[in-house]
């Protein structure tokens, strides 16, 4: 080992037969000068003395005792350092000790190694813990997150491992069908950057479309929120069906270099969804399309204007329509892409899905979808987009309704409409189901839509999140808590295999845990109008 003394630009290099620690190196450093300096020192002397018979020689005298005190404390600072690398050496072994314990930590919580992690990650963990005041909780800490990150990584590409093995054998699976029975239409494909989406409805489906917009106009995502949602439904799009037929070279080339992916839900979760937005809330074109039908066959007492309008159908008559549309021939022809099951949509069992994320993790999810998509997003860049997630549903809820205002009321009095649109809120999770409608009859006469949302969203601000999040599975189990038992089951059975293929359980707490179910009856019911 060799210390160095003096400045960079003139190093002198001294040999030292020990192997001392740093801070050892800086003492010597700072103790070579003046050994140099006595040396020098005692050069002089001697040349005085012995060349300088005319200089006084008691001066000698002193100058001599004063260089051997100097000697000699030079001497035993140099005794007691030869003693430092058994020190060392200790602390050196009780320093391996402690690293083998953290290790040891380490491999038994299934934490990675810190010696084997990236330099990404050393840089992250440096810049937050300088080495004086390392911080060994925060290094776990930091590395659960880490693997938490990599098991969601993993979780996406699981998924869909699990929907090709669990369709195995199914009809279909992996094949081309004859041209005539092919319909891709609803399959979003990018041949540039190599990736297939299929969007279901009620799955963010919405999202993802001004998400891959931003893409195509800007090259790059942007905030999706900002982006109005119908300049881009009504933008171009390239759907699977330009590949086809699906065996041919053009399209097995493409399947087989690009990421494929989907978003699923909890079942009955989407399903109402799907009816609180289409038939519940004020929905013209959807009470036309479906509302009707569902009124005039499933509720015969209703009035005249409620069949004519279609706008009253409950959750049991929309659950049993349900249930006859996807289980016989009966009523097939009024079937909606938005009622049937996830599993018809995507041709799940035909094409090669390859990574598969759910809405219930959907801002992880997301995150590591768009990363093997190779299309650069942070995740700060997704917490400012999760700001707008609840301001962008109260406008999506609200807007529309004003826009059909003269349609809704021909079929039942605007009050009554908002205080839909209330509902429809509370259903999701936004405003308390304790809060009550904010307006008048009258009031609501003139409440405009700018106003209305801010009044919602200002509701939201100062609501619980907390007990909001419970909300959600209070308004599912009140919802199914009006279904009759035996269309309950049938809706079950239809459902069982988007249970099995999307990994959701069969019997949900929201149904089947009694003291749940029963919490529900002190909570004002989502579907009456009376009481808001």
């Amino acid at each position: 080992m060799a210390i160095v003394s003096g400045e960079t630009d003139s190093r002198k290099v001294i040999n030292c037969p020990y192997d001392i620690k740093a801070d050892t190196v800086g003492i010597m450093v700072d103790i070579s000068r003046p050994v140099l300096l006595m040396m020098t020192f005692r050069r002089v002397l001697l040349i005085c003395t012995f060349c300088s018979p005319m200089f006084p020689k008691p001066y000698f005298g002193r100058l001599w005792r004063a260089y051997l005190s100097g000697l000699f404390t030079a001497t035993l600072v140099f005794i007691v350092l030869r003693f430092l690398p058994q020190t060392d050496i200790k602390e050196s072994e009780t320093s391996t000790r402690d690293e083998e314990l953290v290790d040891h930590h380490a491999e038994n919580l299934q934490l990675p190694n810190p010696n084997e992690m990236t330099n990404f990650e050393l840089q992250n963990e440096r810049s937050h813990h300088p080495k004086a005041e390392f911080d060994q909780t925060y290094h776990l800490s930091l590395s659960e997150q880490i693997v938490n990150q990599q098991n969601a990584e993993l979780e996406v590409v699981q998924r869909a491992n699990h929907v090709r093995h669990f369709c195995q054998g199914k009809p279909g699976h992996l094949k081309g069908l004859p041209r005539r029975n092919e319909n891709f239409e609803d399959i979003i494909i990018d041949k540039e950057r190599k990736f297939m989406f299929c969007p279901i409805f009620k799955v963010s489906s919405t999202f993802f479309t001004r998400l891959f917009y931003s893409l195509r106009l800007f090259g790059e995502v942007k905030n999706p929120y900002r982006i109005p949602i119908g300049q881009a439904l009504q933008a171009k799009t390239h759907n699977l069906n330009e590949l086809l037929p699906l065996k041919g070279s053009r399209a097995q080339k493409f399947l087989s270099n690009a990421t494929s992916f989907l978003i699923v839900r909890e079942p009955l979760s989407r399903l109402l969804s799907g009816y609180m937005d289409k038939l519940f809330a004020p929905n013209p074109y959807f009470w036309n399309k479906i509302g009707n039908y569902i009124v005039s066959r499933y509720r015969p007492q209703a009035t005249p204007i409620e069949k004519i309008c279609g706008y009253n159908s409950t959750f049991n008559n929309f659950v049993h329509y349900v249930v006859d549309v996807n289980t016989s021939p009966r009523g097939r022809q009024y079937r909606d892409a938005h009622f049937i099951p996830a599993n018809e949509h995507c041709k799940i069992c035909r094409l090669n899905y390859t990574l598969v994320g759910k809405i219930e993790t959907l801002s992880t999810d997301l995150y590591n979808i768009l990363r093997r998509l190779h299309i650069g997003v942070t995740k700060d860049q997704l917490a400012d987009w999760e700001k707008d997630v609840v301001k962008d549903a109260i406008i999506d809820s609200v807007e529309s309704p004003f826009l059909w205002r003269h349609r809704v009321s021909k079929c039942m009095p605007w009050s009554s409409a908002l205080k839909r649109v209330w509902r429809k809120l509370q259903s999701r999770a936004i405003i308390p189901l304790e809060e009550k409608f904010p307006f008048s009859e009258s009031r609501s006469n003139f409440i405009k839509a700018k106003e209305f949302i801010a009044t919602a969203y200002r509701t939201y601000l100062r609501a619980d999140k907390t007990r909001l999040k419970r909300q959600k599975r209070q308004v599912l189990a009140m919802a199914y808590k009006t279904v009759q038992p035996i269309t309950m089951a049938k809706l079950l059975k239809n459902l069982e295999f988007d249970f099995k293929l999307f990994q959701y359980s069969s019997q949900p707490d929201f149904l089947f845990d009694k003291n749940f179910v029963k919490e529900t009856d002190k909570l004002p019911n989502i579907f009456d109008m009376t009481g808001l």
